[in-house]
């Protein structure tokens, strides 16, 4: 296997519990021929030396500091940094086995392929647990390999994260980040990377480690970060006006989840704030009821939402403040 440089993108901010877990799991790597690029991002928790001390232990490890902007903002500059001719992204509370990085870059060059991508195990208080389903290694078209990612059936294959995935450098060139959007901002990226695919390396390895806080960004409850992913969701839709109409679909139902779930947090969290944007998607709904309400696996739940978010807005503001008073 020819030895080519790998960049890592670290992404750091106030984690000291986990982040010498994270670094040691990636100075220990089969595939040695690595660059540990960690952009704190303005950390102020001890986080920042603890990423210079592991500087100091390892010339694979660079250390960039930078003001609190956000994990998009953290990892386009790790991209602008970079030298590697591939590129993987880890989370600093997160780790991997040591074999990662030589076996997703050993698919991907005896695959030819341009991204190689293995699952990645859930890990929180009640132990380790995969959520994908588990098939042979095979090579996928990017239409094949986009329709089982963005497939609303459960288990899949393989979700967008970046975690679990190595990237040619091709790809990245020009793609960055929307630093704009709070959750979902991989999505788009991905998405977006995907554009330039021909051949996607899948193989169960299951060597990413995923840990789930109940205080990450991902899992706080409703806030603007939340809400902004229907952004990145309708920019992935719009651009997949020009894809094959399996795709398209798929693609149209994973937006339709969204832009009812996210109308929703909007009422929860200010609906006067978010008027606008609760008009826009209401009117949207209204538009498409019909189309929505057939989609299947849909839960009592959501068709209810989706029927509740027909009612003129100050109905639906009126109702949301009731059953917030009535839930605390």
């Amino acid at each position: 296997m020819r030895r080519q440089l790998i960049s890592i993108i670290v992404p750091v901010y106030n984690c000291k519990e986990y982040l010498s877990n994270c670094i040691n799991s990636l100075i220990n790597q089969s595939y040695t021929k690595i660059e540990i690029i960690i952009i704190d991002d303005g950390s102020n928790d001890g986080t920042s030396e603890i990423c210079d001390e592991w500087q100091k232990k390892d010339s694979r490890i660079k250390v960039i500091h930078t003001n609190n902007f956000g994990v998009s903002h953290a990892r386009n500059i790790g991209l602008d940094n970079m030298s590697g001719s591939y590129v993987g992204f880890v989370d600093a509370d997160d780790w991997v086995d040591t074999d990662t990085y030589e076996l997703l870059l050993r698919e991907m060059i005896e695959k030819n392929a341009e991204v190689s991508g293995g699952g990645y195990i859930c890990n929180d208080v009640r132990g380790d647990k995969i959520i994908f389903c588990k098939r042979k290694s095979k090579v996928y078209s990017r239409d094949e390999i986009l329709q089982e990612i963005f497939s609303p059936r459960e288990p899949r294959l393989l979700c967008w994260e970046l975690c679990d995935k190595l990237f040619k450098r091709d790809l990245i060139n020009n793609v960055r980040f929307n630093e704009s959007i709070g959750t979902a901002e991989d999505m788009l990226f991905f998405w977006q990377m995907m554009k330039r695919v021909h051949r996607f390396a899948y193989s169960p390895l299951f060597k990413y480690h995923y840990r789930m806080r109940s205080g990450s960004a991902v899992h706080s409850g409703i806030s603007p970060k939340t809400i902004s992913s229907l952004y990145a969701v309708r920019e992935i839709m719009n651009s997949a006006r020009t894809e094959n109409d399996d795709l398209k679909y798929i693609i149209w139902k994973q937006y339709v989840r969204y832009l009812v779930g996210c109308t929703r947090q909007m009422l929860v969290y200010d609906a006067k704030k978010y008027e606008e944007d609760i008009l826009m998607n209401q009117k949207e709904i209204r538009r498409e009821i019909g189309r929505v309400i057939r989609l299947d696996n849909l839960s009592i739940r959501f068709v209810l939402g989706v029927f509740f978010l027909c009612f003129p807005i100050a109905i639906c503001r009126a109702l949301t403040c009731f059953i917030k008073k009535r839930n605390d």
